[in-house]
């Protein structure tokens, strides 16, 4: 039985979080094993987290067939963040960036202290250090304060 820590585990070391040349944000892993990858597939469709797995092109003479499980749309991402995540705190980052670009309403959301964020932009911390400070992009530190 594929579980959520396993997928977690796996995606840290396979999978990626990315916009693709179409202006697509999406969380991809990458892999030969077509069976793994149908398996993790079911599990995240039965935990409400739609995804596609489709053949990869492959760029070598010797190389085996690869897979690619792609989770899109910011219902999806939303669901994976919350259902599964990432222990990697490069990704998990990425994936709190992704979300708050592809939707900056997704910040109000997280469990953000907006409270100790507003004291802090009042004592006069600028929206950048806002955003590393508490870990979401300073564009949507703006959004969430109300700032146009």
């Amino acid at each position: 039985m594929i579980t959520a820590d396993y997928i977690r585990g796996f995606a840290d070391g396979e999978g990626t979080v990315s916009l693709t040349s179409y202006s697509t944000y999406m969380i991809r892993i990458v892999n030969t094993d077509f069976t793994l990858l149908s398996k993790i597939a079911l599990t995240l469709t039965s935990m409400g987290i739609k995804n596609r797995l489709n053949p990869r092109k492959v760029y070598g003479k010797n190389d085996k067939p690869q897979w690619e499980l792609r989770i899109h749309g910011l219902k999806n991402l939303m669901a994976w963040r919350d259902k599964i995540d990432f222990d990697s705190a490069d990704k998990k980052e990425r994936l709190n960036d992704l979300l708050a670009y592809y939707n900056p309403r997704y910040v109000k959301t997280r469990s953000v202290d907006w409270n100790k964020i507003r004291e802090q932009h009042y004592a006069g911390v600028s929206y950048a250090e806002l955003g590393r400070l508490h870990g979401v992009d300073h564009s949507s530190i703006r959004y969430g304060l109300g700032v146009k």
